[in-house]
């Protein structure tokens, strides 16, 4: 709705409206419209005086001479018909011109009337009614302002002068130069005093105008803009512009009481705005009063909308306001959807354990990320971090190299990029994984540095086990290709041995069914040894390679123990491998009641593989002993020891070794290398361990231990099978 009570009019008839949007006439027209206004006032004048010169003439308190009764109802007459005139010709008025030809034709017809009726009225030297003239002052000063009181009471004193020259002429009353200059100097005070209010009015009225317009001009350019005006008083919008109608969903002129407004409001809101919104009529403006807050809703249609309010109470004390509302739908829509993206960074850095940074060189102001802060063990935004704290954060030995890349970027304007090491609270460290690039001014000066970091410790252990695995996957790789090399030895080797005791048992047997009968008993001996040595001999092969096929499996589960004597176990495989011995002696030191928890078969491979092993190596007329002892109460200690060349310091930890054969020197190495690998083998298999050292006096001592009755409860679920026969 809009407001356009002319603000002129309140120089006659105050009003309690503010003309906010000014016509957009030219000033003449504002002038025209003026006029008129003071004609209207003026033709109401007259029709009171109409009434008043019927009373006063049929009243007059002395008879009148002859024809001058007459002469004032003509007056009174001729005020009432030119009054009457004077309403038909403004009913015409289109310009400025014609009005102020009206004005001037009215004003005259008001100066003859009045100053025709103090003629009339010249007979009665008492008569008061010269004081009607001080009118005429005031009537100019309305129409024409200063100058028109001014030239109105002039015309008035020279034909009052020549109204006073009249009566002297034809009723002989004196001239009194005295009452005429009292009389009219009154008149001139009065057009003087009327002239300059006048003229205050005129100024004022043209300073108001100017403010109008000024203030009307903003309104319109709030309008544009977009922004939405209210002015309400008492609940009532008294005015609004086209933005906040187009803004609230309003029809043209259907916003027209803040209600409207308010109900369009959250529940939670409108009860505040209706507070801010509703000031105590006919208080003083508080210079301070007034705010903005944000407000949302929806509109006429449903739909959601976001508004930004200002307001501010006017100065004129009468509880009006003037309300600004801004649309920030789309704003506060931005923001939401900002917020919401910075919370999904946050929590994409937070899960990926990377955090963003940047740096005010100038103000050597870093600001972080919350990532950032927790990936050096921080609370989010707890502290105010420069370079010089971040520097103290990072790991004491990584320090130059950190200092040193960020002053190569700053000196070369490239990127950089680094890891360094971290120590958060409790003493565990971190790796984080530093990039970041320089921003440059116009004319290419680093003033800072943007970038990120990352937790890269799980990857860099990754990494270090990767390359770890990698490493041991070459070493595996490289044992497998020597395994397959020793192998091939092995199988090498066990086939050329094969054919010599396959040839010495096929060629004697073959010579003693042939020649049985002429060779005699000592060369039949001789051959049948020779064929028994040999099938010793191809016996220990397919030993060896049984025992091959079980370490080819690489490993032996747990076995099947029981309580058994040692001393008897030594005994049955000392009986069974007797043949060997030929010209060394075999002594043993185990105490008869030594209970053991073993495997049978498996202690006695152990045995057989150590002894015959002593015996390989020894030279004739030495002594292999056997000794074994209670450790304690859960553990006894089996040794074979010999006289042999022994084994080189070096090579003492390889001889349990797989297919590892002792250089010995001046002789190429023998057997097969499985020997001693089956025995460390089995000996593990039974809860024990095996180890070898040097003899004193010269050659090796094999030891091994094992369990005891009480170490062990119950049976391992296991197969003997696992042992090859």
């Amino acid at each position: 709705m809009k407001l356009d009570t002319p603000i002129g009019e309140a120089i006659v008839h105050p009003s309690d409206q503010v003309n906010l949007r000014p016509s957009a006439a030219s000033e003449k027209d504002g002038e025209s419209a003026r006029q008129g206004r003071a004609e209207k006032t003026m033709i109401r004048v007259r029709w009171a005086g109409v009434v008043f010169g019927v009373v006063q003439v049929f009243t007059f308190y002395i008879p009148y001479p002859k024809g001058m009764f007459a002469l004032a109802m003509g007056m009174v007459a001729l005020l009432a018909v030119g009054n009457l005139a004077v309403w038909a010709a403004s009913k015409r008025v289109a310009n400025l011109n014609q009005a102020l030809r009206l004005s001037i034709t009215s004003l005259g017809l008001d100066v003859v009337v009045i100053l025709g009726l103090t003629f009339v009225y010249t007979f009665d030297p008492n008569t008061a009614i010269w004081a009607l003239v001080y009118i005429l002052p005031l009537e100019g000063a309305i129409r024409f302002g200063h100058r028109g009181a001014i030239w109105t009471m002039t015309a008035a004193t020279i034909l009052y002068a020549s109204r006073e020259f009249y009566g002297q002429a034809f009723f002989g009353i004196e001239v009194l130069p005295t009452s005429i200059s009292f009389r009219m100097g009154i008149g001139f005070i009065v057009a003087a005093v009327a002239g300059s209010m006048a003229r205050n009015l005129t100024r004022d009225r043209k300073d108001l105008q100017k403010a109008n317009a000024t203030y009307g001009s903003m309104l319109d350019a709030i309008s544009q803009l977009g922004q939405g005006c209210l002015i309400v008083q008492d609940g009532q919008v008294i005015y609004s512009n086209e933005a906040i109608e187009r803004i609230l969903g309003f029809e043209p002129g259907g916003l027209a009481r803040v209600e409207d407004v308010l109900s369009m409001l959250d529940e939670d809101q409108e009860d505040r705005a209706m507070a801010l919104l509703a000031p105590v009529p006919g208080a003083d403006a508080d210079a301070d009063a007034g705010g903005s807050f944000e407000a949302k809703g929806r509109r006429k249609d449903g739909s959601a909308m976001c508004l930004e309010i200002a307001y501010k109470p006017m100065e004129s004390g009468d509880g009006r306001i003037v309300v600004l509302v801004g649309d920030v739908t789309e704003r506060s829509l931005a923001g939401a959807a900002l917020e919401a993206s910075q919370l999904q960074l946050s929590e994409a850095q937070q899960i990926a354990r990377i955090g963003s940074w940047s740096w005010d060189i100038s103000q050597d102001k870093v600001s972080w990320s919350d990532e950032m802060f927790r990936l050096f063990g921080l609370k989010p935004q707890s502290e105010v971090i420069s370079f010089k704290k971040f520097i103290g954060l990072v790991h004491t030995g990584d320090r130059p190299a950190v200092e040193a890349a960020v002053r190569e970027s700053f000196e070369t304007s490239r990127p950089f990029s680094f890891e360094h090491r971290v120590n958060l609270p409790g003493g565990v460290e971190r790796v984080l994984a530093a990039r970041g690039q320089p921003t440059l001014d116009d004319d290419g000066n680093v003033v800072g540095m943007v970038g990120t970091g990352q937790d890269v410790t799980e990857r860099k252990r990754s990494k270090t086990a990767l390359e770890d695995a990698l490493e041991r996957e070459r070493e595996a790789v490289k044992g497998l290709q020597q395994m397959d090399e020793i192998k091939s030895d092995f199988l090498s080797t066990v086939s050329h041995e094969l054919r010599t005791p396959v040839t010495t048992i096929g060629g004697f047997a073959s010579t003693l069914l042939s020649n049985w009968a002429r060779l005699g008993d000592d060369n039949r001996e001789d051959f049948l040894r020779r064929i028994h040595s040999g099938a010793n001999q191809l016996q220990k092969l397919i030993s060896e390679l049984l025992d091959f096929s079980t370490l080819e499996r690489s490993h032996l589960e747990k076995v099947e123990m029981s309580e058994r004597n040692l001393k008897d176990e030594v005994t049955r495989v000392l009986d069974g491998i007797s043949p060997l011995f030929d010209k060394k002696t075999v002594v043993t030191e185990v105490p008869s009641d030594l209970i053991v928890l073993c495997n049978p078969e498996a202690i006695e491979r152990v045995l057989e593989n150590l002894l015959t092993n002593a015996i390989k190596f020894s030279p004739n007329h030495s002594t292999i002993t056997v000794k074994a002892w209670a450790r304690d109460h859960h553990e006894a200690i089996v040794e074979v020891h010999d006289e042999g060349m022994g084994i080189p310091p070096a090579e003492m930890q390889k001889v349990f070794d797989r297919f590892y054969r002792v250089n010995r020197g001046d002789t190429a190495p023998s057997g097969t290398g499985i020997g001693l690998a089956v025995v460390k083998q089995f000996v593990e298999a039974q809860g024990g361990r095996v180890w070898v050292r040097a003899r004193p006096g010269g050659g090796t001592i094999f030891s091994f231990s094992i369990k005891r009755p009480g170490l062990v409860q119950g049976t391992r679920d296991s197969s003997a099978s696992l042992l090859p026969r």
